[in-house]
């Protein structure tokens, strides 16, 4: 009964030991796009993303609404700064549609008007 217990716990250990290391590295993944998020967002994102760090260390009861509704606002200041549509239909989509149609049609008339191979 001593061996088992010990082996359990040594299981245990070893899997704290790795989710204490893969906490450590996540989180250093979380501050290292938070820094990057400040050196170039807007300040809603970085607003957000502030919110949404501190929502991510939060324990408690509603900790888990607490995330998802600061990961909302997030992606939602992400979306206004980029001035992201979530409608399928996009005015300059068929403007750069054409746009391409048109170089292809004047790359087609280029080599059109080269001269033919000789033999």
């Amino acid at each position: 009964m001593l061996i088992y217990a010990f082996e359990q716990s040594l299981k245990n250990s070893v899997t704290d030991a790795e989710y204490n290391q893969r906490s450590i590295q996540s989180s250093r993944d979380i501050l290292g796009a938070l820094v990057r998020i400040r050196l170039v967002g807007s300040p809603p994102v970085v607003q957000a993303a502030d919110n949404l760090l501190h929502e991510t260390t939060a324990d408690g009861p509603g900790a888990d609404a607490g995330m998802h509704q600061a990961m909302t606002e997030y992606l939602e200041a992400c979306r206004q700064d980029l001035a992201y549509d979530k409608s399928p239909w996009k005015p300059w989509h068929w403007w750069a549609i054409r746009q391409h149609r048109r170089r292809l049609q004047a790359q087609s008339a280029r080599t059109a008007a080269l001269p033919a191979p000789r033999s």
